[in-house]
């Protein structure tokens, strides 16, 4: 994994630690996985310089993340993604 992309997903981990909110019960997944909105995500990136201001380049990145399983997303909020 390119190190842009690993550290975005290292430094989403303390987002998640210091912001995160438990997902909706209805989704049925675990009661510990915590989310943030991906809008926050993004300007924590941006503001520690991970990623410039560039939305499109934002969600490239999130794409990239999402396709190797690290992250998932659903209804505007984005979690780590826990190993099968």
């Amino acid at each position: 994994m390119p190190g842009k992309s690993h550290r975005a997903a290292l430094l989403r981990s303390d987002l998640v630690a210091d912001q995160g909110k438990p997902l909706p019960s209805s989704w049925g997944l675990p009661a510990d996985i915590r989310a943030v909105p991906v809008e926050s995500y993004r300007k924590m990136l941006v503001s520690r310089g991970d990623i410039s201001d560039d939305r499109r380049r934002f969600w490239d990145r999130k794409d990239e993340l999402k396709a190797k399983k690290l992250v998932a997303e659903r209804d505007g909020v984005i979690w780590l993604a826990r190993n099968q």
